[in-house]
């Protein structure tokens, strides 16, 4: 066995070794944490794979794995999109990117949508907040609701920092005012593995650098070898090591933190949710890139709940899927808050008696794509039709998509995806893919090409995901006969029940 298996072996050991593990959501009453605190850290970029109480090296985010040890550890969690802004907006608001209008890092929020630190406030709470991206920024709205907000300014890149230089800025001007007096909200942002290549210290290179001399330390890559290297071995190992150490080094930061909130006496009543935007990709030719990734070390994200009394049981819940959509109606049942504007889709409460069984996420140039084709179809003038329709076109030339739809069934989790169709971002590809996530969680054998005789299931999931999302796998190119305008063409294809279904989303008026 090698290193890596023998480390994933022991750290399933420990999982299993923990008392109290269970596979099913505990049965927990609405407001059994009314009143109570919350503290929302977000590491940006982290593979849970990486990590020990997911299978990962034990070397790799030991004190999280402690905290995981005595709290609740949701076992399929997932980000809609890989990208950081659209992921938080979601986590904050219930709500889908296409709904809260931050489809991609830069856009803002859309005005008069939910936001989980208004309503927290509105309620009595202080509520203080910090983070590394800079275009989750005051002008881009992330800021409403919160007393204590604190980001890099203008284009600051504050991914290319520690963790521990990311903290720092909440730790100086927002940790002084939580007490123990009054509820509060804190929302903690930190970079995780992302970037990876930024300078990080040179102990938690070497506890991932075991097979190197004591004397030498993996080679910092550039980013062009990082983008242009993944047939290179000797590359892969540096950066996989750098991004592990990255990862470590963030677990440093989450001790400190919690030890500094025990010091302060704020742990007593006190719930803390520990997740991420979306992972990061070192797998199928991606390394570090992980928003036009469509693999689960993308979209699979780590989610702990951790209270210091136990007021929620030990355990892991792996019978439901769970989504950034569900943290909102989650956290109104554990604390009976109001929620208003809820998103027309479904979101789910994870502790409710409805279990989620699927997850749809995309890349976030298929919710620019399906925002240019709503537009499109609602114009009244054909002009102004037609400008939606260019933008649509060359973003389908030149943009990155995925669709993916992971359904968890009873004889294990599928996934089916459409990446790099026809002649878009990687013509290689083929366009429909299924795979068995329970049994293959690297997602290396495609049901469909294998022999795995599940085209049924794929042709099941097909109609199921475009019945909630038109455009799920399809391009306006593939639709659209040439020489007729677009809305035209795609309305005299369609039928009375398909219509109805596109007014329900939206795309037609």
């Amino acid at each position: 066995m090698t290193r890596r298996g023998i480390a994933a072996a022991f750290a399933a050991v420990l999982l299993l070794a923990t008392p109290a593990m269970s596979a099913a959501a505990p049965p927990v009453p609405r407001g059994v944490l009314r009143g109570w605190n919350i503290v929302l850290i977000t590491l940006d970029a982290t593979d849970p794979a990486r990590i020990g109480a997911y299978g990962g090296s034990p070397r790799t985010m030991p004190y999280f794995d402690e905290l995981a040890r005595n709290g609740l550890l949701v076992m399929n969690a997932y980000t809609l999109t890989g990208s950081t802004a659209p992921a938080h907006a979601t986590l904050f608001s219930g709500l889908s990117a296409a709904e809260h209008g931050v489809r991609s890092n830069g856009l803002p929020l859309a005005g008069g949508v939910f936001w989980l630190p208004e309503m927290l406030r509105e309620q009595g709470y202080v509520t203080a907040g910090s983070t590394v991206a800079f275009f989750m920024n005051r002008t881009n709205g992330f800021s409403r609701g919160f007393d204590c907000f604190e980001g890099p300014a203008g284009d600051d890149d504050a991914m290319r920092r520690s963790n521990r230089a990311a903290y720092r800025a909440f730790e100086q001007n927002c940790l002084p005012m939580l007490s123990a007096e009054k509820p509060f909200f804190a929302f903690i942002h930190l970079k995780g593995g992302h970037a990876p290549l930024a300078p990080v210290g040179e102990a938690y290179l070497r506890r991932h650098s075991r097979s190197l001399p004591p004397d030498r330390l993996p080679p910092i890559p550039t980013a062009e070898q990082a983008l242009l290297g993944q047939d290179d071995a000797a590359l892969r190992t540096s950066l996989n090591a750098y991004y592990d150490a990255s990862l470590s080094e963030a677990d440093d930061t989450l001790r400190l933190l919690f030890q500094q909130f025990k010091t302060r006496g704020l742990t007593r009543k006190t719930l803390f949710i520990i997740t991420a935007d979306h992972g990061e990709s070192f797998d199928h030719g991606f390394h570090g890139e992980h928003w036009p990734s469509p693999w689960q070390s993308t979209l699979r994200v780590p989610l702990l709940f951790h209270t210091e009394s136990g007021a929620l049981s030990r355990g892991r819940i792996s019978d439901r899927l769970f989504s950034h959509a569900d943290l909102v109606p989650t956290l109104s049942h554990l604390f009976a808050f109001p929620v208003a504007n809820r998103n027309s889709g479904e979101a789910f409460n994870l502790f409710g008696a409805t279990k989620r069984t699927a997850v749809e996420a995309a890349s976030v140039n298929v919710y620019d794509y399906e925002h240019y084709v709503r537009e499109m179809f609602a114009a009244s003038d054909e002009g102004v039709a037609a400008a939606w329709r260019k933008d649509a076109d060359d973003l389908e030339r030149r943009g990155a998509f995925y669709w993916s739809r992971i359904e968890m069934a009873p004889d294990g989790i599928f996934k089916l995806l459409h990446f790099g169709a026809s002649q878009r971002s990687r013509p290689a590809e083929t366009p429909m893919q299924l795979f068995d996530l329970s049994r293959d969680p690297g997602e290396q054998r495609d049901l469909l090409r294998s022999g795995g005789g599940k085209r049924t299931l794929a042709a099941a999931m097909l109609g199921r995901a475009r019945s909630s999302d038109f455009l799920f796998g399809h391009f306006l190119a593939d639709l659209k006969p040439s020489g007729e305008p677009a809305r035209d063409a795609l309305r005299r294809q369609l039928d009375d029940e398909t219509i109805k279904k596109l007014k329900a989303l939206g795309y037609l008026q």
